[in-house]
């Protein structure tokens, strides 16, 4: 079973994965998972529910085959990852329970070993077997140790025997080695030449000593610079730390406001979802009326159904009477005929046929009624016994309901400001909306080159700041003169679209903190400085325009502000001069006296520098006027966001207010979701058993009530045979009466019925139109609540992009602080291997130190050495003078004091050198080391004696433990086998209704279970082969035992693709019942096209094909 060739389902080159294979400069592909761990009783193990409510895994390949791992979005080794999905039962290194596509019906095909393998694989027994191979290596390795043990104790026995004897022989060569007496002369030369080549040696030493001395001076000299290098590097660490340090904290204090404007985003969100609850709420009033509306379409359709009952009886009247008005002529021709229209021999031929029909539905019914009763009497038996498992959660749901009355009472004092603030969130969203729509009819009308709103991110520590923030300077100013509004519009320049704020320091929040959307330039009030004129100047200007028959004057006197705008004012108008034409301009140009810039009212431009601008004028240029349209624009919305400053601020009154009572209103949440969650376990418990009862007590009631029915007309049909066999033996004239008779009958019921439908015609037009005429109206106002709930919907996903903008922001921070940490740590580790260094080189310096003086006191020892040696040799001389006569001849080869030649020596030395050669003899035969060797070799003797004792106590104690595994093995296998067939029958009995299901062990001699084969049986009887089972059967009976091994064990997620396809919907449907009944605590992935399994479906995702792009839809199944 299983993809054993996982090349079919993965990338044969992990380039493949990535777009492209990074042609397309994308280096990398990544996949994400989310594990959602909200349930503390299938929270995986080191996983608690508080720490990792989201366990996110992820893998990333990188162009060249580089594979990255990611836990918690941090980087991972593989390792973990595996041990993770293990965990939670999800091996990914285990293809035994994936299956190709289209080839799941080939399980049941399978080995009977091959499908007990599969279960051994799920419920763990395999453990056993790796156990017992364990332990029978353990076995083999000892047998291997007690083989060597006993080789090794054949071989120790004899060397152990071999050096009990050379111990023999080593004691005996110490007897003769004590006893032996050495020449005192001799001894004494040799002692007093020893003492002569140790004198010579000390002194060699001493000289050594002296050498090492002078180098270690030289040394030591060298060691205070490089002290103070090491230092100054020191220092210039320090120095390097401070800028990192800044950078770190800079980055801190912006992750702070980050996640408080985080915090703020949070908070709009929350009351956008709670705008979407609020036409949650709207549309299930929508609802209601859509289902009164829906009753008096019901209402309509049964008069309707009486209407069209009376029309069809009218007709079978109207067909009557032509069938009797048939019968007559028939008859009158001389053939008998009945009320039909056709002969009496043809109309009993008829009634035959339809009893048989009769008589044979009334045989399928009964069979169809003693099958419900059974299933009936199975259904009531197990809700009874659910019931009595739901009286714990009934405990439950009565103490949840009386905390949740209880907190009702406590959280009644603020319902008012709540109820208020609800208010408050609905005219605020309308005024929002409001504004939304008049900023986007005015931004339709500006002037898309004059971005007069100025628009920056909320700066927290300053919210009065746009109370700070008054406007371009073209908006402070109104020209006097409408004519003048060109002149000043080009002599101000860039001034206009300058920015007017109260001080410098609302400039550096703004740059700072405030995230401008556009570069801008500011006018500080508290800064601005302009250059007054000089007053002679303006007088020589007025007499020039005199001469000229015209006029010049400043250009901030032509223009209306406000008193506090003065100096920003100065500033933008307070530099030229407007004048009445250009010849004027060059007179005041060209006078030395004024030589100020003048503008012409015509917008021709004369300037002190020699250059002049003019020509034609485009009407944009008047950049003053454009402003002041703009301005008048803009009024609305400006007063229309005052309006919604008022209601935020109140409603932030009444946030804080029914902040204090914020716990008891989660509290009231919390119980409310605990009776909803009680309400469900007890629905949950008695849901499926329930509704499947309810379905087959319908369906028999159905049934029963069907059969007489059939048995009337079975009646009818019997008696009006028995009336055309009587008619048959009556005269002609006695029919042709009675067919008279039944006609006139006829014609006055179908007269009667014309009558009745002509009557309430009118009121049925009547009120068919109003039910078609509200059910239009209901149709409107649903499109407008989709309008509605889709704008909301935009407004939340907007808001939750912000959310997610913010967020990657902050991890941008955090990944930039702590770039700044590690250049930090990189420099405060060089500073602590600087330190190490400086350590290194004081240690140094202070172990030269003590080797100086340890070097100094060594000579003083060796002089003093020497001088005791040379004290012994004056004593012995002393007390031996026949050493310094001798002295001459120690060392010659022929010499009496020779020390290796014993043919000069005397009888006594002779005597002594023969005992010496006899030990020396004995010393190369003897083993000195034979004590030593003998105790060492004695106890590892001893060792191993004791070590193959314990190695067969352990042989004996593993095999004993191999019997006990073998036995918990085969009984946990009997008992996993017998859950697994009990599970697969109830599976797939559930699956396909009147069908079982079981599992038949083949076993060997000894009793165990060495195979399962798969039985199936329809209505008790057992099928010989599964080949008799269709397609569909098949797949559908080895997902049932796929989904029962996995019971045993089940994961956190399962993926079924089209497992349906060869199913009918009926099946399918079963499918998606058992999937809900069995397997809740589990998440499933299905790819399906039928609509029995989307009935069951929790979320659906919905992909069509758009212009070429696959677009998926995510939709909540309603319950």
């Amino acid at each position: 079973m299983g993809i054993s060739n996982l090349k079919k389902v993965r990338a044969d080159d992990t380039r493949d994965l990535i777009y492209r294979a990074g042609a397309a400069g994308v280096q990398s592909a990544r996949v994400t998972i989310e594990f959602i761990n909200d349930d503390p009783r299938t929270a995986p193990s080191g996983y608690p529910v508080t720490e990792y409510p989201i366990i996110t895994i992820g893998r990333q390949t990188q162009i060249g085959g580089k594979q990255r791992y990611f836990f918690m979005n941090r980087l991972s080794d593989q390792a973990k990852i595996k041990h993770f999905f293990q965990n939670i039962h999800l091996n990914v290194d285990n293809p035994h329970f994936m299956v190709l596509q289209g080839t799941v019906h080939k399980l049941i095909g399978m080995k009977s070993s091959d499908i007990l393998a599969l279960v051994e694989e799920a419920v763990g027994t395999k453990v056993f077997d790796v156990r017992r191979r364990t332990a029978e290596n353990l076995i083999r390795g000892k047998e291997r140790r007690l083989e060597e043990i006993n080789k090794n104790l054949q071989e120790i026995g004899p060397s152990l025997e071999a050096m009990r004897s050379d111990q023999v022989e080593y004691d005996q060569y110490l007897r003769i080695a004590e006893a032996l007496e050495t020449n005192r002369r001799f001894r004494i030369a040799f002692q007093f030449w020893s003492t002569d080549n140790a004198i010579a040696a000390l002194n060699a030493e001493k000289g050594r000593l002296e050498g090492e001395v002078r180098g270690l001076k030289e040394s030591s000299a060298k060691l205070p610079g490089a002290i103070q290098a090491q230092q100054r590097t020191i220092h210039d660490i320090h120095a390097q730390l401070k800028e990192p340090e800044g950078a770190y904290t800079k980055l801190h204090e912006e992750e702070t406001e980050a996640k408080k404007e985080l915090q703020r985003t949070t908070v709009q969100l929350s009351a956008a979802e709670k705008t979407l609850k609020d036409l949650k709420k709207q549309q299930k009033e929508f609802l209601a009326e859509q289902n009164d509306c829906t009753a008096q379409r019901a209402a309509l359709k049964k008069i309707t159904d009486e209407r069209s009952s009376m029309e069809s009886e009218a007709a079978e009247c109207t067909a009557a009477v032509n069938a009797i008005e048939d019968g007559l002529r028939l008859h009158r021709s001389g053939v008998r005929a009945g009320a039909t229209g056709v002969s009496l021999e043809e109309e009993l031929g008829r009634i035959d046929y339809n009893l048989v029909r009769i008589r044979s539905e009334m045989g399928r019914l009964k069979e169809r009624i003693d099958e419900l009763e059974t299933t009936v009497a199975q259904l009531q038996h197990r809700v009874k016994h659910d019931m009595s498992q739901g009286h714990s959660f009934q405990s439950s749901l009565d103490a949840a309901t009386k905390k949740f009355q209880k907190l009702t009472q406590e959280y009644q004092p603020y319902a008012d400001a709540e109820k208020r603030l609800e208010e408050l969130r609905n005219e605020l969203r309308i005024s929002q909306q409001k504004q939304h729509e008049i900023q986007t009819q005015v931004h339709s009308s500006l002037d898309s080159g004059l971005p007069l709103q100025f628009h920056h991110d909320p700066i927290p520590s300053m919210p009065d700041i746009d109370q700070k923030i008054y406007g371009r300077l073209g908006q402070l100013v109104q020209p006097k003169d409408p004519s003048h509004s060109m002149a000043l519009s080009i002599g101000s320049q860039s001034h206009l679209m300058k920015l007017v704020v109260e001080d410098d320091s609302i400039i550096q929040s703004l740059v700072d903190h405030g995230k401008m959307r556009q570069r801008t330039s500011f006018l500080p009030l508290s800064q601005v400085q302009s250059q007054r004129l000089d007053p002679r100047r303006l007088e020589e200007a007025a007499r020039v325009a005199a001469q000229h028959k015209g006029f010049a004057t400043l250009g901030k006197d032509l223009v209306k502000h406000d008193a506090r705008f003065g100096g920003a004012v100065a500033v933008g108008f307070g530099n030229f001069l407007v004048c009445s034409n250009l010849n004027l301009a060059r007179a005041l140009v060209n006078n030395p006296k004024v030589a100020i810039k003048s503008v012409t009212v015509d917008g021709e431009v004369v300037d002190p520098m020699g250059t002049m601008t003019g020509g034609s004028i485009d009407s944009r240029l008047d950049v003053l006027a454009r402003i002041q349209a703009q301005t008048q624009l803009l009024e609305p919305l400006t007063q229309h966001r005052a309006l919604v400053q008022q209601l935020e601020s109140e409603r932030a009154v009444l946030s804080t207010r029914l902040g204090k009572g914020g716990n008891i209103k989660r509290d009231l949440e919390i119980a409310e979701d605990d009776i909803h969650r009680c309400r469900e376990q007890l629905r949950a418990l008695t849901g499926t058993s329930g509704e499947q009862l309810e379905r087959d007590e319908a369906d028999l009631r159905a049934a029963q009530a069907r059969l007489p029915t059939l048995q009337q007309e079975e009646k009818a049909l019997a008696k009006k045979r028995s009336e055309l066999e009587q008619q048959t033996k009556q005269d002609s004239k006695s029919i042709e009466a009675s067919l008279e008779k039944e006609l006139i009958a006829k014609k006055k019921r179908a007269d009667e019925l014309h009558a009745k439908l002509a009557k309430g015609a009118t009121d049925y037009d009547r009120r068919e139109a109003e039910v078609e005429q509200r059910e239009l109206d209901l149709q409107n106002k649903g499109a407008e609540w989709e309008r509605e709930n889709a704008g909301q919907q935009r407004s939340f996903e907007a808001m939750q992009r912000t959310k997610g903008e913010i967020e990657r922001r902050i991890q941008l921070i955090h990944e930039e602080r702590n770039a700044s940490d590690v250049r930090r740590r990189a420099l405060e580790k060089d500073g602590e291997d600087a330190e190490t260094a400086l350590k290194a080189l004081k240690d140094r310096q202070d172990g030269e130190e003590r080797a100086l003086k340890d070097a100094e006191g060594n000579i003083k020892v060796v002089a003093k050495s020497i001088l005791d040696e040379e004290r012994k040799q004056h004593d012995a001389s002393h007390k031996y003078p026949w050493l310094l006569q001798e002295k001459p001849q120690f060392g010659l080869p022929n010499g009496p004091y020779h020390f290796t030649d014993v043919d000069a020596t005397n009888a006594k030395i002779h005597e002594i050198i023969e005992a010496e050669a006899l030990c020396e003899k004995m010393s190369r035969r003897v083993n000195k080391k034979s004590t030593v060797m003998y105790e060492g070799i004695r106890k590892d003797y001893e060792e191993l004696l004791d070590k193959r004792e314990t190695l067969t106590e352990d042989r004996q104690a593993i095999l004993e433990a191999i019997h006990q595994v073998e036995a918990k093995k085969w009984a946990s296998l009997d008992k996993m086998v017998e859950i697994v067939s009990r599970l697969f029958s109830t599976l797939f009995s559930a699956c396909l209704p009147g069908a079982a299901s079981r599992l038949v062990e083949e076993r060997n001699d000894h009793g165990h279970i060495v195979g399962l084969l798969v039985k199936v049986s329809f209505n008790g009887k057992e099928k010989e082969s599964l080949t008799e089972l269709s397609g569909g059967q098949r797949s559908l009976l080895a997902l049932c035992l796929i989904l029962a091994i996995l019971r045993l064990k089940p994961a956190p997620i399962y993926i079924l693709d089209e497992v349906d396809a060869a199913l009918d919907p009926s099946h399918t449907q079963n499918i998606g019942r058992m999937l809900q009944q069995h397997f809740s605590e589990s998440q499933f992935l299905l790819v399906s096209l039928k609509d029995g399994m989307f009935n069951h479906a929790n979320v659906l995702f919905e992909v069509r094909n758009t212009k070429g792009y696959s677009e998926i839809t995510r939709k909540e199944a309603k319950r």
